[in-house]
């Protein structure tokens, strides 16, 4: 199953903070670092640097990692650990350029409906599978009016694989969960505001048949399709202080939890994370004394 190479379209609120970043973005910098430290070392570095121009522009010096075991990277490493640190802020900039080159779409006319729930507010949520440009898997949601769609017309929160089948969910995880929340209008084209919307997967081993939101003193039931959950609605619009934290939890058929993920409170407040932090400490504490 791949987990590399994903690509993410549109905003998935708090979600996966967990593992679908993609981490080749980090991984030059770590690499180039462990260079940088190592290269006044005796023995041989465990990796080599060595720049290159773009043949297509021929105005960004770009740099390529690659593992060397023979004494010839030695001789090449310190002279160009210094360009590297020159050339990383052009290197993340160039890769950025060709990702969105070779970016996976999804083929929307071959898309697979795996779950669908009502939201609030006249509004569906739908949950797609579809191959995508590049040989791989997208999986995401869309949000409309219409509660009978067939296919999707546009590529909203979700990702993509580069290559192969999709699996958004690590084993050690059980489950992955996304928030997606809009600030609702005081006033106006209140009926175009999308009421918040969880969505996320399960892994297929654990057999789940049910899956909810639940807080203190209540739940809500998610729709549970094809390993892919959906729901929301105006109720998880921020919520009292008293129902945090929320979570969505999913069971087997014996009712045993067998997978559970908090969902992020400061998203659902609408505030930052310091912000958030700040007022539920002192909510907390004005309702401790009671």
């Amino acid at each position: 199953m791949t987990r590399g190479h994903w690509y993410e379209a549109g905003r998935l609120g708090a979600a996966p903070t967990r593992s679908l970043a993609k981490a080749s973005r980090a991984e030059p910098t770590a690499a180039l670092s462990d260079i940088s430290a190592r290269s006044g070392q005796s023995r041989q570095p465990p990796f080599c640097v060595v720049a290159f121009h773009m043949g297509l522009v021929g105005i960004c010096t770009v740099t390529r990692l690659e593992r060397r075991e023979t004494g010839a990277c030695r001789s090449r490493v310190r002279g160009s650990v210094l360009v590297g640190w020159a050339t990383l802020g052009c290197l993340l900039v160039a890769g950025t350029a060709l990702g969105a080159l070779v970016a996976p779409k999804p083929l929307l006319s071959k898309a697979r409906l795996l779950v669908a729930a009502s939201v609030g507010n006249g509004f569906t949520a739908h949950v797609w599978l579809a191959p995508s440009s590049t040989g791989g898997q997208c999986l995401f949601v869309t949000r409309d009016h219409n509660a009978s769609l067939s296919h999707p017309s546009a590529f909203e929160d979700g990702g993509c694989s580069n290559k192969g089948p999709l699996s958004p969910v690590f084993s050690g995880d059980g489950l992955n969960v996304g928030v997606s929340v809009a600030e609702r209008p005081v006033s106006g084209q209140t009926s175009n505001w999308v009421p918040p919307t969880v969505s996320g997967s399960v892994l297929a081993k654990l057999n789940v048949v049910r899956v909810r939101i639940t807080w203190t003193g209540g739940f809500e039931p998610l729709k549970l399709g094809h390993d892919s959950f959906v729901g929301g609605g105006v109720d998880l619009y921020q919520p009292p202080f008293a129902r945090l934290p929320l979570s969505v939890v999913a069971y087997n058929a014996k009712g045993h939890v067998v997978a559970t993920a908090k969902l992020d409170s400061a998203s659902l407040e609408l505030m930052s994370e310091k912000v958030f932090a700040t007022k539920y400490a002192g909510w907390r504490a004005a309702h401790s004394r009671h």
